[in-house]
């Protein structure tokens, strides 16, 4: 893609979010501007940018960056930190990472790929009798592959196919929340609560998001296009269904309400939007006249016929 064509797309999806990300935009603001150096390759002198992204439960860090990278079509995946370890003991070791990785996604890694580690703030240094499951070594490796390193992988493909992390861009997430309430100075907190000087200091830029409010969660169901609640909509479409809200706003906010109940994140109200659907798809399901319509009042759905 030229540079203008990706500013232009850039530009039109970060648009899209201000609504919706409100008072955590400049996340993804940040997120762009990093995606243009690295995409365009505007300087080979640079050091490679990464992204550390905090915030407590519920700030949507991973959520907001899974869903932008998906609009712009920006390759990503998501890896969990917590399964890394020393050699030896449960978990697996960063020289495994790419194993899980298609043919088709190693493909795509020499044009720039997305990784975020999620949970990274468990991977702190503990002192203990026992060995370290998530310490020094693991975070030894992660200097490795910023700094670049070429690495011979096989996948899930037949061949080994050599990859260079240098063709990748990090992203760290974590709530930070052992580190205390406060985010100020955070890097200079994590060198002294179990992160090496020589990891963080390869911490190119950080941003810190603010929670959001119940009426947050609902102006995102309503204005993302690809919320929850609209995929599922869509899939009843595409199944020959038409769907209508008996009250819409009333539906969004018994939605958010319950959600928010179980887990105060974008995750509980995905939970509560497919739990609604789910356990009444089958049951839509099985009446298989051609026409029929779809009511959705509040956390009730039920099906009638169309005469």
């Amino acid at each position: 893609m030229d540079k203008n064509s990706l500013i232009k797309d850039l530009d039109l999806t970060l648009q899209k979010y201000e609504e919706i990300a409100g008072k955590n935009l400049r996340l993804l603001e940040y997120l762009s501007s990093i995606i243009v150096k690295n995409r365009l390759k505007i300087s080979d002198k640079l050091k490679p940018d990464t992204l550390l992204v905090s915030g407590k439960s519920g700030t949507g860090k991973t959520f907001l960056l899974q869903n932008f990278l998906s609009d712009l079509d920006i390759p990503h995946k998501i890896i969990d930190s917590k399964s890394f370890s020393e050699v030896g003991y449960q978990g697996n070791s960063l020289s495994e990472l790419f194993d899980s990785f298609s043919n088709e996604e190693l493909k795509k890694i020499e044009n720039g790929y997305v990784i975020i580690f999620d949970e990274f703030d468990k991977l702190q240094e503990k002192q203990s009798f026992q060995k370290d499951i998530s310490g020094r070594s693991v975070q030894e490796g992660f200097l490795k592959m910023l700094d670049g390193l070429e690495i011979t992988v096989k996948g899930q493909s037949r061949f080994p196919i050599k990859i260079h992390t240098k063709d990748l861009f990090f992203i760290f997430v974590g709530s930070f929340q052992s580190i205390g309430e406060e985010y100020d100075n955070l890097k200079k907190k994590m060198k002294s609560n179990g992160f090496s000087a020589e990891l963080v200091n390869r911490i190119t830029n950080v941003v810190t998001l603010e929670p959001y409010s119940m009426d947050d969660f609902i102006k995102f169901l309503t204005k993302s296009d690809n919320s929850v609640l609209k995929n599922n909509v869509r899939i009843l479409n595409e199944l020959g269904y038409k769907v209508s809200f008996v009250n819409y706003e009333d539906t969004v906010k018994k939605i958010v309400q319950e959600g928010l109940a179980e887990d105060w994140s974008f995750r509980g109200i995905e939970n509560s939007v497919n739990n609604m659907f789910n356990k009444n798809l089958m049951k839509i399901l099985r009446d298989n006249t051609s026409s029929r319509q779809i009511f959705i009042d509040g956390l009730t759905i039920t099906c009638n016929k169309v005469e």
